[in-house]
């Protein structure tokens, strides 16, 4: 593990392609944003890829790791998880292999979706309509399977109550056969209950050594769903503030349910939550 919060230019320098690692990929300026990027056995797998300003400087994370994205996940129709792999589909020195998503039709999620980021939806809708790789759409149960890592897909997009995170789609990570990593996207607290409710007999298939918390780690996912994965280390996405919950008056002064969750992960005995600002890359 690498413990330092180094500047980005640092952390390009410390990518390896020759080396299987989680890395937690920062946010530009303190926007919201969440992205991860996988490489193991060479293979590059992006996990979300943050905002549309993000791509300034993840564009030169790829150029090193040599231009090329094996499989690219999108969680959600949020553009804080989509916005840079907007404009790398864009870039011609970037070649996505296979783009990995299940959205609900652009109505739904334009039902939903707040009115300053509908014109960001349309820019997506537009850039996916010129994508000329592989889509891949995943539903419950669907495997990709890869030299040594599995990606194994837990459920189809829940249907949205007041929000885009309802629709979040989440997904195992497993290294050699044993699970290594949960994803969970922005799924909210009535989704968790969804998800929780089809694997009630099967919580085993839940179970994962690191757990991506839900929703930048406040106002998603669920004490029980945590509690059913059982994570050893969970993974915080995010700027400072939202773990924080700093309003801009200091730690604890916002409305932000980040304490919540922190308390919840305590009494669950995990071992340490890792953020960007902590660990920018995990051993795999």
């Amino acid at each position: 593990m690498i413990k330092t919060n180094i500047p980005i230019n640092d952390f390009i320098e410390n990518l390896n392609i020759n080396k299987n690692a989680l890395y937690i990929l920062p946010p530009t300026n303190n926007n919201l944003m969440m992205g991860y990027l996988i490489v193991f056995n060479k293979q590059i797998i992006m996990v979300d890829s943050g905002n549309f300003v993000d791509y300034n400087y993840q564009k030169e994370i790829i150029y090193k790791l040599g231009g090329v994205i094996d499989y690219l996940v999108i969680t959600h129709c949020h553009c804080d998880h989509y916005g840079s792999a907007s404009k790398m589909m864009e870039d011609s020195k970037i070649t996505i292999k296979n783009l990995v998503y299940n959205f609900p039709p652009f109505e739904e999620i334009e039902r939903v979706t707040a009115p300053h980021e509908i014109e960001f939806l349309h820019e997506f809708i537009k850039t996916l309509s010129n994508y000329k790789g592989k889509v891949i759409i995943p539903y419950k149960g669907y495997i990709i399977s890869l030299d040594g890592i599995s990606f194994n897909f837990l459920n189809n997009p829940y249907p949205s109550i007041s929000d885009v995170n309802d629709q979040s789609i989440c997904f195992r990570v497993d290294i050699d056969n044993t699970p290594m990593i949960m994803f969970l996207g922005d799924l909210s607290t009535i989704s968790s209950d969804c998800l929780l409710k089809e694997y009630k007999d099967y919580e085993n298939v839940l179970k994962c050594k690191y757990c991506q918390l839900a929703h930048h780690g406040q106002n998603g996912g669920s004490m029980e769903l945590y509690q059913t994965i059982k994570p050893k280390y969970a993974l915080w996405s995010g700027p400072k503030w939202i773990y924080d919950n700093d309003n801009g008056n200091g730690k604890d002064t916002g409305p932000l349910t980040s304490r919540q969750t922190e308390k919840w992960l305590k009494e669950l005995n995990v071992a340490s939550i890792f953020a960007w600002f902590d660990i920018t890359s995990i051993d795999l």
